[in-house]
């Protein structure tokens, strides 16, 4: 039995992809001067390539690029729209909102900051008037940088005045957004009026219904990536959309791929169902809580998120022929063993279409899987707990001390083990 995992190919490291801008920022020029060095002259070549431009991402998304020192995007919805990073200067943040009320008029429900440099923060009063019934999202941790330092009695956080200009005297300025320029009286003198977050989120899982959403996976396979493991310390490339990925994934919807399923190609595919082995597939979404670490000192406070599983009639009917001519039911990966135990849940396997939150650990009581085959899991993890209660700890721990001694591949491009159950019912 192997599992028919969901892989979306171009899943996005955030929840809406963004054009990225590259400013270019100068030296300090003083206007009057009588030469200008090689470098100097280099850096004016590459300010005038930083154009003000808006960039129509997808149907309904829109990204201003060079008009702020961060980019500034807007996601139409039906009843209004979402800033994303609003900017560094209410007065240049000011002139991206004309740009964006041409596009449309619909009023401004929220405002979304990505992280909390005053370079994507600061220009937020442009968008949201002081009677604006406005939602500002940020993470939990907003602003815990400076606010830590200034309680610390550090020098405050430096990089926007050395790098944006902001505490030049007069008449002196950095390249950026063309030539050399001093900021504007307009510009110096733009009041900012901070908006702070009015919704927090920390790592647990949130669900957001987005504006725009006709196409959304279209604009996820245009500018997403692979989402690699956090432990696969690069960038995805080219040829991690073909290996990471099982030759059976069919529909959209995980988050990583069954890395179990890694190991098997069409030739091996054909090789077990000619020796007799009869394959089925199973389908479970695989969510973003499975890299989530095992927090806190007692297992069973951990909980996991839900998971889409589909475990169909024919899944069900391979199952009872299997029993009924005393074989062996075995899982491919830790995630279709997870989905055939949550049908199994009233003792028998039966059909299922829907969320799981099963969480399985030592003292499990197995109900359908006699076989695993798995990778080598990460320390602390979910995964770890479930191969421990299914192989036993003590056989899966010495397991991995051979592998370590023996220096075998870990993780999702690495070696597996082939088990047989020993916890729970026979």
């Amino acid at each position: 039995m192997h599992d028919s995992h969901d892989f979306m190919k171009g899943m996005a490291a955030a929840a809406v992809g963004m054009v990225q801008a590259l400013l270019l920022l100068g030296a300090l020029s003083t206007p009057g001067a009588a030469q200008e060095s090689d470098a100097t002259q280099r850096l004016r070549a590459w300010s005038d390539r930083v154009t003000r431009q808006m960039f129509r991402v997808s149907e309904d998304v829109y990204t201003a690029v060079g008009y702020t020192l961060s980019a500034n995007s807007m996601i139409i919805g039906d009843d209004g729209i979402i800033i994303v990073d609003p900017g560094h200067s209410p007065a240049l943040s000011a002139g991206v909102r004309d740009e964006f009320e041409d596009i449309t008029n619909k009023p401004i429900r929220a405002i979304i900051y990505t992280h909390g440099h005053g370079d994507h923060t600061r220009g937020a009063s442009a968008f949201a008037d002081e009677d604006a019934d406005i939602e500002v999202w940020a993470r939990a941790n907003f602003n815990a940088e400076p606010r830590a330092a200034a309680e610390a009695g550090l020098a405050r956080f430096s990089r926007p005045a050395d790098t944006q200009g902001g505490d030049l005297p007069e008449g002196r300025s950095i390249a950026f957004n063309g030539p050399p320029r001093p900021m504007s009286p307009e510009e110096r003198a733009s009041p900012v009026r901070l908006v702070p977050p009015t919704r927090t989120f920390d790592d647990e899982r949130i669900e957001l219904e987005i504006a725009g959403a006709d196409g959304v996976e279209r604009l996820i396979e245009r500018a997403g990536a692979v989402p690699l493991p956090p432990y696969i310390r690069r960038a995805a490339d080219d040829a991690d959309a073909e290996r990471y990925q099982t030759v059976y994934a069919r529909r959209p919807g995980a988050v990583a791929a069954p890395t179990a399923g890694l190991h098997f190609d069409e030739t091996l595919l054909a090789a077990l169902r000619e020796r007799g082995v009869e394959i089925a597939h199973v389908t479970l979404h695989v969510g973003a809580g499975t890299f989530a670490p095992i927090r806190g000192e007692s297992v069973k406070s951990h909980a996991l998120h839900c998971e889409w599983v589909e475990v169909s009639d024919t899944v069900c009917e391979a199952i009872a022929r299997t029993r009924a001519r005393g074989a062996r039911v075995v899982s491919v990966g830790t995630t279709t063993l997870r989905a055939l135990e949550s049908a199994a849940a009233g003792g028998e396997v039966r059909p299922m279409r829907g969320e799981t939150e099963l969480f399985i650990y030592p003292g499990y009581e197995f109900r359908c899987v006699d076989v695993l085959l798995t990778n080598f899991h990460l320390p602390r993890s979910s995964l770890l707990l479930l191969v421990c209660a299914f192989g036993g700890t003590d056989a899966v721990l010495g397991a991995y001390r051979e592998a370590v001694a023996r220096r075998y591949r870990f993780f999702s491009y690495g070696d597996a083990m082939l088990l047989e159950r020993t916890g729970g019912a026979s």
